[in-house]
């Protein structure tokens, strides 16, 4: 049986940030702790959630994710995927994969 969940080895060669604080995020995160893989944190664009933690992950901004755009994998874990890939692709955020539910290649 084929896996459904295949990881893309660029991800890991620098820190991942979730992208997306909501469920898809959090189902992401979950699959990712199950498989050894360390995120940092996650980024919304909701007030609210930044500086709150989810699952001892800390939310931040997307100007706290732009500050560390070159440093980091950002997964977005959306419904919303290509929005906001223009979104940050127009912050200059360069690594950016997508998680709904598999993953794409890395755009």
């Amino acid at each position: 049986m084929k896996q459904l969940f295949e990881l893309n080895e660029e991800i890991f060669k620098r820190p991942i940030v979730i992208y997306g604080a909501g469920n898809t995020g959090l189902d992401l995160l979950v699959e990712l702790t199950n498989r050894n893989v360390k995120v940092d944190c996650f980024c919304d664009s909701s007030e609210e959630k930044w500086g709150i933690k989810l699952m001892n992950k800390t939310v931040i901004s997307l100007d706290e994710l732009c500050r560390r755009k070159d440093q980091v994998n950002v997964v977005i874990a959306s419904m919303f995927f290509d929005e906001i890939k223009e979104q940050l692709e127009h912050k200059g955020v360069k690594n950016i994969f997508c998680y709904q539910n598999h993953w794409r290649v890395q755009i």
